[in-house]
């Protein structure tokens, strides 16, 4: 069996400097250091209550697996060299990975940010050089560089081997004046994806692509006086894991998918049981809206329900919970990922872990789910992915 883990990361800041002209150098460094504050609270934050074994699936979020591994900040920190990538992943039997960057180096400075993108290219390029076959992944796309920048990071990131972007669910989180995804704006992106069959994908938590999204409680959004307010850290957290669940009902109301029908958008690491009753409210709303007759802004043709099954996709280690969700999602909507070098991930217990979540599913479905689908979004090549030594293992 060809698995394919659809959520994997680099390292928390993935070393761009070799990539990166010398005058960011400075700006790289300071922007690691808030990237390392930032993420330290969110250990601060969630790992006593994961550790007292509360469920995050109680605020939508998938449970987490039991790696075995320390929930410690340097766990996420250390480089993971492509030599002992490549050994971990074929001890714990993924063929393939997605990778995307982790959270960067946090910057306000839009010069710097689009730099880091186009470096990023060619490290990612660099990186995987030994087994490129094994590897595809996103980029960030800084929307706050204005639409031009992007159309220009989708293609360099194209000829670097990548296969999808990084987007913020909430446009706000990376400026305060972008319009929500409905909007026409942003029609060359997601024409620039379809053209050369790219995905779009959207994964909770700190990113670059989410300038921000700080831990910070007297900037915007968090507070408009320069004060903390009550309450900022509760919010901060929230729209770290899955506060930001709004491009989803954009993306469906404006019949992005419709409109263009090569594009594939993917939900990633954001929980999985809040996707289909949002679905179904917007699905509702539309038919109604159908059967008057009165939507009058786009052809709207294809129903929310029909778009989600056609183009959409979401990833995830999965829970016990998720696995009937293939009867509403879709099989093919869906895909497996290791969330590869994360703790909180299935790593060094991958195989055991989906040999006990799809104990008694049916082989061609399972197999869609841990591989398949990837294959055919992403475009990996299945017969050399037959030849690693992961896909010996079955």
């Amino acid at each position: 069996m060809i698995i394919i883990s659809m959520d994997s990361h680099t390292e928390l800041v993935a070393n761009l400097k070799p990539f990166l002209p010398h005058k960011w150098h400075g700006e790289f460094d300071e922007g690691e250091v808030l990237a390392r504050r930032y993420f330290s609270k969110v250990i601060d934050s969630f790992g006593p209550f994961v550790a007292a074994g509360n469920n995050l699936s109680e605020v939508g979020f998938t449970a987490l697996p039991d790696s075995g591994r320390p929930l410690a900040v340097e766990e996420y920190v250390r480089p993971l060299p492509i030599n002992e990538r490549l050994a971990m992943i074929d001890a714990d039997g993924v063929a393939a990975e997605f990778i995307t960057p982790f959270i960067g180096a946090f910057s306000n400075e839009r010069d710097f940010l689009h730099e880091c993108t186009m470096a990023y290219h060619r490290y990612f390029e660099n990186y995987v050089s030994a087994a490129p076959f094994r590897f595809t992944g996103s980029t960030v796309a800084n929307l706050i560089c204005g639409i031009g920048t992007v159309l220009e990071e989708i293609e360099d990131a194209y000829k670097h081997g990548l296969r999808a972007i990084s987007l913020p669910g909430k446009v706000s989180l990376a400026s305060r004046e972008l319009p929500i995804y409905n909007s026409r704006y942003y029609d060359p992106v997601w024409a620039a994806l379809a053209e050369r069959k790219m995905a779009a994908i959207f994964h909770a938590g700190f990113g670059r692509e989410k300038p921000l999204l700080r831990w910070h409680g007297t900037i915007w959004p968090w507070s408009t006086t320069g004060k903390a307010e009550p309450g900022w850290e509760l919010l901060v957290q929230r729209d770290i894991l899955v506060g930001e669940h709004e491009y989803l009902t954009y993306l469906l109301a404006g019949g992005v998918a419709e409109r263009f029908p090569d594009l594939r958008i993917g939900i990633l690491e954001s929980g999985t049981q809040w996707i289909a009753p949002l679905v179904k409210e917007i699905d509702t709303f539309w038919r109604s809206q159908a059967l008057a007759r009165v939507m009058q802004s786009y052809r709207g043709e294809l129903s929310p329900m029909e778009q989600w099954h056609r183009q959409f996709f979401v990833t995830s280690f999965f829970a016990q919970d998720e696995v009937e969700l293939r009867h509403t999602l879709g099989v093919g909507n869906m895909m497996w990922g290791s969330d590869l070098p994360h703790v909180e991930g299935t790593y060094p217990k991958s195989r055991q872990h989906l040999a006990e979540l799809f104990a008694g599913v049916p082989r061609e479905e399972v197999e869609a789910i841990v591989g398949m689908n990837a294959a055919r979004v992403m475009n990996f090549d299945v017969a050399k992915l037959a030849k690693t030594p992961a896909a010996k293992l079955s």
